[in-house]
Order: structure tokens, then C-alpha cells, then sequence
């Protein structure tokens, strides 16, 4: 069983795989220590003429400490 992992993992090594990402995002401030933060990425895989196209997006709060 071990033989056999480890030639999966060397067969997988000798693949090339690229990933490509693109991205950014905006900060809505609403008050000097908070703020509310979009993003939006896009990501493009390919491994052994496999291709894959994913968009990720998030969403969240941003606590500012100190002095701005």
C-alpha cells in the first residue's frame, strides 16, 4: 500500500499544474475604527489539460486599532 502512495505522489509531481488568480476589493468605512470589507477573486487551474474556473467572494467586518 505505502509503494503504491508514492508512486501516485510522484506521478502528481511530475505533472505541471499552473493556477492563476486575479482579485481585489473595496473597504466601506463606517466609523475611523470599523469598516465593512468586499472581495471578489477569480481562479483558473489547470493540471494535465484539466481546466477549472472558480470565483470566490467573501465578505466580512475590519476592526482599525491605533491612531489612523
Amino acid at each position: 500500500m505505502r509503494k503504491m502512495i508514492l508512486m501516485a505522489a510522484a506521478i502528481l509531481l511530475q505533472q505541471p499544474a499552473r493556477v492563476r488568480c486575479v482579485g481585489g476589493g473595496v473597504d466601506l468605512g463606517l466609523n475611523k475604527h470599523l469598516a465593512l470589507r468586499s472581495q471578489l477573486d477569480y481562479i483558473r487551474t489547470s493540471f494535465s489539460g484539466t481546466y477549472i474556473n472558480m470565483v470566490r467572494g467573501s465578505f466580512g467586518t475590519v476592526f482599525r486599532f491605533g491612531n489612523p
